[in-house]
């Protein structure tokens, strides 16, 4: 016997084999509850943050993260094994041989005349042993053919005891926009220290950006 399929009935089955392939993937991937620990992936589980604002006018503006944790993907690299740790909505650091740790740039606009000045109202972390943070590698070319990117460590970084980044947010640039001071700004939830390594998560990380030395 035939079986005639539609062309939505084909649309909806591709649809539902691909998000099926998409949740299977995500839970065959460990969860790092950022303040319990490593657990397996269930439908509740999420590692999209929480973000809250506050516009202090013409003083300053202020932007709260809620972590709940991050995916965990372990790879093999000439033997030694490596994580990434994937959150919602955040990229990672572009450092070149750099750990490749969760990142997420917020464009704030200021005051004509104003520089930059971050202030952490507060923040909670939690420690976790026994990671080595894949490094950031260059990108990939869009290029038939062309190789893939050669791993390389920053040996200066990966040899230091102490936790990469230093800052958990920092100001990247200062971009004019018609007269406008647009400051960049880098949120970096982990921290990672290669020789221990130990990595520090943040549940909660509340800062204000302040201005200074305005024209207004």
């Amino acid at each position: 016997m035939k079986r005639h399929y539609t062309l939505s009935g084909i649309l909806l089955m591709a649809f539902l084999f691909a998000t099926s392939y998409i949740a299977i993937g995500q839970q065959a991937n460990p969860y790092l509850s950022f303040d319990n620990g490593i657990q397996q992936f269930t439908d509740h589980m999420s590692t999209l943050p929480a973000r809250e604002t506050d516009n202090g006018g013409e003083e300053f503006y202020k932007i709260g993260f809620t972590f709940p944790g991050a995916a965990v993907a372990n790879t093999t690299v000439n033997g030694t094994g490596y994580q990434y740790l994937h959150i919602e909505g955040f990229a990672k650091m572009g450092q070149i041989g750099a750990p490749a740790l969760p990142a997420h740039n917020e464009v704030i606009a200021m005051p004509p005349g104003a520089t930059a000045q971050i202030s952490i109202v507060n923040s909670t972390y939690y420690e976790y042993d026994g990671y080595m943070i894949h490094p950031t590698l260059e990108p990939a070319r869009d290029t038939y053919g062309a190789p893939e990117p050669e791993f390389w460590i920053d040996e200066n970084i990966y040899n230091k005891n102490e936790f990469f980044p230093k800052d958990i947010v920092e100001v990247t640039n200062i971009m004019l926009l018609r007269g406008i001071p647009l400051a960049v700004t880098q949120i970096r939830p982990v921290q990672f220290n290669p020789v221990t390594g130990k990595i520090r998560v943040y549940t909660q990380i509340e800062f204000r950006l302040e201005y200074k030395g305005s024209n207004t």
